[in-house]
């Protein structure tokens, strides 16, 4: 579920919270929604696919933690190597256009 907050001064962005699925955008970019784009530890340009199917890219900041979020998953850590199952997501920040600056990020 998607909850929206606040309107920032621009207008355009808007801070909240978001849910959908952890995805290496990248993958998403260059092959659709309907792929296999599961992240790796080897990800580095991370976003949120949200309950419409959109994606949402990171800023910066947020491909670092999300990056840190997914190396202490507990079924990571067993076997980095391991293809991971879909990974569930719910990032805070503010969303402007289609990209996420991230203040949070909490992995299920």
């Amino acid at each position: 579920t998607e909850k929206k907050k606040t309107r920032g001064e621009s207008g355009g962005a808007l801070a909240g919270s978001w849910d959908g699925g952890l995805v290496d955008a990248e993958c998403v970019q260059r092959y659709g929604q309907g792929s296999k784009c599961q992240p790796t530890t080897t990800t580095t340009v991370f976003g949120l696919l949200n309950r419409d199917n959109k994606l949402l890219a990171f800023d910066e900041m947020g491909n670092s933690k999300a990056r840190e979020a997914l190396k202490s998953r507990a079924d990571r850590s067993a076997d980095p190597t391991k293809e991971p199952a879909s990974i569930r997501a719910r990032v805070r920040g503010v969303l402007s256009g289609d990209n996420i600056q991230v203040d949070s990020i909490e992995v299920q």
